[in-house]
């Protein structure tokens, strides 16, 4: 598991968010825990706010991360990974110094 890696929820769980992004630093990555977002498909995300709430491409969707919905869950209970948005670093950090920075 890495950084920016994204889970899939189990079907009867995705109503709201059919995936989770990892957002742990790799260097964490012996804590039994893991520090998570939801990915929720952009029609059912509502209002969004800029630089807040990060809009990528995952396959053929539009997902919004909801960093605000930030939680901590033990590794065990991740889905299996189904693929990463490394290449939206830049925007997911931003996000992230956004909520705990407020820059």
């Amino acid at each position: 598991m890495a950084q920016f890696d994204v889970h899939a929820v189990p079907a009867a769980d995705a109503d709201y968010a059919p995936y989770l992004v990892e957002l742990q630093s790799d260097l964490m990555s012996e804590l039994d825990s893991v520090i998570i977002a939801p990915l929720v498909r952009r029609a059912d995300a509502g209002p969004i706010v800029h630089h807040l709430n990060p809009v990528i491409r995952f396959g053929d969707e539009e997902l919004v991360m909801r960093v605000g919905e930030l939680v901590s869950l033990p590794r065990g209970v991740l889905g299996r990974k189904v693929g990463s948005v490394k290449s939206d670093r830049e925007a997911l950090m931003a996000a992230i110094d956004v909520i705990f920075f407020g820059i």
